[in-house]
């Protein structure tokens, strides 16, 4: 899908027919997944973006660098290339937005309690927030079905908690799943959920355990197991 400058990030659009990507943090645009058309600019260069950002059927969320409130979320809207808008900006750091599927709710993290925990608010204007994570959490990712909020918490947990937003939001309940040893990086979503809502797709390491190996005589095929007939 692409092959110019370095584009390490990307999400999918709902309708799962095209991708958002974010080439050199150098502003979006939306490309089909089949390659048929032009690529289409939606928010032009600018404030470079931090990680991960969340795209809905009409806006784009993403966390931005602002030097003089830190970290904040900024909201777009998907289809035109008017100005981002200040979602929350704080003193803190906000990071890691994603949009409920069916539009209506922001998952986020933010550090202004002294500790990251995962919030939720009305979207696309904030409203009613309320706090899902409980003694740290990280990483917010939805459930396709809109009721569950995963996230990482405390000793690398990763927590279900099971929602309900109407007629308001509410957390019913937080279930552990396992602990998980996938890369977590800080503003970073590392895993993703499975459409079924039984597996998940991580981003592991494999520096733990990794092993070091020398072919000898790789190039004619003379190697096995480290020994070769011939230097």
């Amino acid at each position: 899908l692409t092959f110019e400058g370095n584009t390490e990030h990307v999400e999918w659009t709902p309708q799962g027919d095209s991708l958002i990507i974010a080439p050199n943090y150098a502003g979006f645009s939306i490309r089909a997944a089949d390659r048929s058309g032009a690529e289409q600019v939606l928010t032009p260069p600018g404030e470079e973006f931090i990680q991960r950002f969340s795209v809905s059927r009409r806006y784009l969320a993403y966390a931005a660098n602002r030097n003089a409130t830190g970290n904040d979320i900024m909201v777009a809207h998907r289809d035109s290339m008017g100005a981002p808008w200040p979602y929350v900006a704080t003193p803190f750091e906000e990071t890691t937005p994603g949009i409920s599927p069916d539009g209506r709710w922001l998952a986020y993290e933010s550090d202004e309690s002294g500790e990251v925990e995962v919030y939720v608010s009305t979207f696309p204007t904030p409203g009613g927030r309320q706090v899902v994570s409980i003694g740290g959490g990280s990483a917010p990712v939805w459930g396709r079905d809109g009721r569950t909020i995963y996230y990482i918490g405390s000793g690398s947990m990763l927590v279900a908690a099971r929602v309900e937003t109407s007629p308001s939001f509410a957390v019913l309940d937080r279930t552990t799943l396992f602990v998980s040893d996938h890369e977590n990086q800080i503003g970073a979503v590392e895993y993703d959920v499975h459409p079924d809502g039984e597996h998940f797709v991580m981003l592991r390491s494999r520096t733990a355990g990794s092993q070091l190996v020398v072919v000898l005589n790789a190039t004619a095929g003379a190697a096995v197991n480290g020994r070769s007939d011939s230097n």
